[in-house]
């Protein structure tokens, strides 16, 4: 039986999933309308991301043309140059060799943060996503804990030979100042997730949800149902 106050919790988040289904792409998230306290998430998330030992995906291609596309859609070929800033991590579709990770929510991957700025992050997916778009949380690691700072930016990641540049937002009130040391990987699609939850629900909005409800009332239940789901990716960088 659910308590009063889970059920309005409920109701509030339903209300909350919606809404949010308005704008797919840079939609205002649960915590915006739910509001934040100042206590940082206790949901210890570990970084789940693993090394990528497998064989090259493709032969050396140094030099190789390819796209660097924005979270907007928009980009152009490059001239085959890495660029300084992500130079430090592995590109396929660029210089050949293997991903650099690999997680059975979306196969095999690079994710790499800017050396210019903590809110650029650059990702590559072996195999095209094509069935939801692809979202990343900005997340600063302390201990144990994952918080995240700021809303979720989805993207449409369904070229395998482009480089993907995300620009995330600090805008998690009380979070702007903090650097951006990891981010939550997730599709934008619905999974059941099982009590106390007890409903299909996007995994973006059950994330945001957990976190805030675990900020709210010191409740792990709603992230442990979360994490057994184990529908997304914590990638520290």
């Amino acid at each position: 039986m659910y308590t009063a106050l889970s059920k309005a919790g409920i109701i509030l988040f339903i209300a909350i999933c919606i809404a949010a289904c308005d704008q797919p792409r840079d939609r205002r998230v649960a915590h915006e309308q739910l509001g934040v306290g100042q206590n940082s998430d206790r949901n210890n998330f570990s970084s789940n991301g693993q090394p990528n030992s497998g064989p090259s995906s493709s032969s050396d291609r140094d030099g190789v043309d390819y796209d660097i596309i924005n979270d907007q859609g928009q980009g152009s070929k490059s001239s085959g140059q890495i660029p300084n800033e992500i130079s430090h991590c592995r590109w396929p579709s660029i210089s050949g060799g293997a991903f650099a990770s690999e997680h059975q929510h979306i196969g095999q991957y690079t994710v790499c943060q800017s050396t210019a700025k903590d809110t650029d992050v650059y990702i590559q997916v072996r195999h095209p996503i094509t069935d939801s778009t692809l979202c990343l949380i900005p997340t600063y690691h302390s201990g144990n804990k994952a918080i995240f700072i700021g809303e979720p930016r989805c993207f449409e990641a369904r070229n395998s030979e482009s480089v993907y540049r995300i620009g995330l937002l600090k805008n998690r009130p009380g979070y702007s100042n903090f650097n951006v040391t990891g981010v939550m990987i997730m599709r934008d699609r619905a999974y059941f997730y099982p009590y106390p939850f007890n409903q299909y629900l996007l995994s973006p909005d059950a994330y945001l949800f957990c976190a805030e409800w675990l900020d709210r009332h010191n409740d792990p239940s709603y992230c442990q149902a979360f994490d057994a789901v184990g529908q997304y990716i914590y990638h520290r960088f």
